[in-house]
């Protein structure tokens, strides 16, 4: 950026990654920067969802606890049956 006549050196936020034509005397960053939000997740799953949607409201709980209650009971049946099998 320049100001009149003279360059304004503007540094690169954090979470700004190195490459080969910065300066390699700093570590190379990864990821995103924490934000504290959850990104969202997308999906495409058409009836089951909307079946999910449903069964929610009638639990009076949200989507979001419907789907990591399935999720955990579906992760549990598994590793439940994997074991079984190493037994």
């Amino acid at each position: 950026m320049i100001a009149g006549n003279s360059v304004v050196h503007i540094p690169a936020p954090v979470w700004y990654s190195k490459g080969m034509a910065d300066d390699e005397s700093t570590p190379k960053r990864r990821g995103r920067p924490p934000t504290g939000v959850t990104p969202k997740r997308n999906i495409r799953i058409g009836d089951t969802w909307t079946q999910g949607e449903t069964l929610a409201k009638q639990l009076g709980i949200t989507m979001t606890a419907y789907v990591e209650e399935a999720l955990r009971r579906e992760n549990a049946r598994i590793e439940r049956a994997e074991r079984r099998t190493r037994d």
